[in-house]
């Protein structure tokens, strides 16, 4: 599960830098390959990470968890807006709100841990 989710990330990541050079050069087929990198991370990889990180040995599963939904939803955001979709500053500004609150429990979770 480990190897599908970084072959359908780097696949998804390398779609969305091809889209990405599309849209600088004004080149039709931008939009359909910004949508299919998005749905390729937003649908396959996220989940696929969200689930490896659930089955795995860590102590705090869910605060990884909730940093994937976060981080899911930031990624739904940023796309929205590049396509100009209703509502993408709601969706932004919720994923955005969330990945710090995210950060910030991470940090919590590091300083409280056990100095090795």
């Amino acid at each position: 599960m480990k190897k599908a989710a970084i072959v359908t990330g780097a696949i998804g990541v390398i779609i969305l830098i091809l889209s990405l050079f599309f849209k600088l050069h004004h080149w039709s087929g931008a939009d359909y390959l910004l949508v299919l990198g998005t749905v390729i991370n937003c649908i396959i990889a996220l989940p696929l990470i969200a689930i490896f990180l659930f089955k795995g040995n860590l102590q705090n599963k869910n605060i990884y968890l909730f940093g994937t939904i976060s981080g899911f939803i930031l990624y739904v955001g940023i796309v929205f807006k590049i396509q100009h979709y209703p509502f993408s500053n709601i969706i932004q500004a919720v994923g955005t709100l969330l990945f710090i609150i995210f950060i910030i429990l991470v940090a919590l979770n590091l300083y409280k841990s056990p100095k090795e």
